[in-house]
C-alpha cells in the first residue's frame, strides 16, 4: 500500500511519513524530542488525525494496553521487557493480515518498537518515551474521534 493519500488537488504524504523519516535520524527513540511526540500539532497528533479516520479505538486501545505494560515493565526491567515488545511484531503483522489496521500503523508501530529495542541506548528512557507516544496517540486520537 502506498502511504499517499489522495487529496484534493493531488495527493498528500501521510503525516506518518515525516515523523518515521525524522525517526530514522535518531539513534535511539529516547533521543526523539518529547515536544514532537506531545505537543498539540506536532507529530502524533497529526497521526492521530489520520489514523482516527482509519482505525477502530479498539484495535488503538488493544495495542495501548500491550506497549503501555510493556514499557511500565521496561522501565524498571528493561531485559525482561524486551521479549515481550518482540510478542508484539506478529500481534501487528495479524492484525495488518485481517485488514484490521492500515499499513500506515503497522509501520509506524514496527519502526517505533525497533527505535526503543535499538542497542547501545538508555532503555528505561526508551521505554518512558513509548509509554509517553502511547498516551499521546490514545488522547489525541480520542480528540478527533470522541465516540469511536
Amino acid at each position: 500500500m502506498n502511504h499517499i493519500k489522495k487529496h484534493k488537488g493531488g495527493y498528500k504524504p501521510s503525516p506518518v511519513e515525516p515523523f518515521l523519516k525524522e525517526l530514522e535520524k535518531k539513534p535511539c527513540f529516547s533521543s526523539f524530542p518529547l515536544r514532537g511526540l506531545l505537543a498539540p500539532g506536532e507529530y502524533v497528533d497529526k497521526i492521530a488525525e489520520t489514523l482516527s479516520k482509519q482505525v477502530k479505538i479498539s484495535q488503538l486501545r488493544k495495542f495501548f494496553t500491550e506497549l503501555k505494560e510493556i514499557a511500565e515493565l521496561g522501565e524498571e526491567k528493561p531485559e525482561e521487557a524486551q521479549i515481550q515488545l518482540w510478542k508484539v511484531y506478529p500481534l501487528i503483522a495479524y492484525a495488518q493480515g485481517r485488514k484490521l489496521i492500515p499499513q500506515d500503523f503497522a509501520k509506524l508501530l514496527e519502526t517505533v518498537l525497533q527505535k526503543v529495542e535499538a542497542q547501545g541506548c538508555n532503555k528505561k528512557e526508551d521505554y518512558k518515551h513509548l509509554k509517553l507516544f502511547m498516551e499521546a496517540l490514545v488522547a489525541y486520537f480520542r480528540k478527533y474521534n470522541p465516540r469511536g
